[in-house]
C-alpha cells in the first residue's frame, strides 16, 4: 500500500515502532520512506526559494506604503502568507533533516503537508497583491509607491508556486 494511502497507526502500534538501545534512548525501528536523490535536490532548492520568498514578503511589509497600514484585505493575507512561508520551511526542514530514510510517522506528519502549505501561501500572496491593486485602483494616488508591495507579493506568490511545482515533480518516496 503506498505511503499516502495508509491510515494513521493506533497508539499501541506507534509505540511498538520504537525500541530502547544500549544507552536507554529510544530508537525508531518502524517503516521508513526512502527519499529519492531528485527529491532531496528539489528540497534544497525549495529552501533557497522559500528564503527569497520570505525576504520579499518582509520587504513588502516594511515599505512605507499607505496600503500596508490600514487595509484589512491586504494585511490579513499578508500576515497569513508570512506564517505559511515559515510553516512550509518548518515542514520541509523536518523531512530534510531525516533524509534519505525518513521515518514514516515524520513523513505522514510533515512530508504530506509541504505541498498544501505552498499552495495556500501562493493563494494568500496572490490575494495580497490583488488587494493592493484594488486599493491602488480605488484611490489613484501615489501609484508608484503602492505598486512595489504588489509586485513583491506577486513575486513571492510565483516563488511559492514554482517551489510547489519543483517538489511535486519529484517522486518523494521509493519504497516503505
Amino acid at each position: 500500500m503506498p505511503v499516502m494511502e495508509q491510515k494513521k497507526p493506533s497508539k499501541s502500534e506507534y509505540i511498538k515502532q520504537f525500541e530502547r538501545d544500549e544507552n536507554g534512548r529510544y530508537r525508531y525501528t518502524g517503516p521508513t520512506v526512502q527519499l529519492s536523490e531528485g527529491w532531496i535536490t528539489a528540497s534544497r532548492r525549495a529552501f533557497l526559494m522559500l528564503a527569497v520568498s520570505l525576504a520579499l514578503q518582509i520587504i513588502a511589509g516594511c515599505l512605507p506604503a499607505e496600503v500596508m497600514k490600514n487595509t484589512f484585505y491586504v494585511i490579513l493575507p499578508f500576515g497569513l502568507g508570512i506564517g505559511l512561508t515559515v510553516l512550509s520551511v518548518y515542514h520541509l526542514y523536518e523531512v530534510y533533516e531525516q533524509s534519505p530514510a525518513v521515518p514514516e510517522y515524520i513523513w505522514l506528519k510533515h512530508g504530506l503537508s509541504i505541498t498544501g502549505c505552498l499552495i495556500a501561501q501562493c493563494i494568500l500572496c496572490s490575494l495580497c497583491a490583488a488587494g493592493i491593486l484594488v486599493y491602488i485602483l480605488s484611490h489613484l494616488q501615489n501609484i508608484t509607491a503602492e505598486l512595489l508591495p504588489a509586485l513583491l507579493e506577486a513575486a513571492s506568490a510565483f516563488l511559492a508556486w514554482r517551489t510547489h511545482r519543483g517538489i511535486k515533480e519529484q517522486e518523494p518516496a521509493s519504497g516503505v
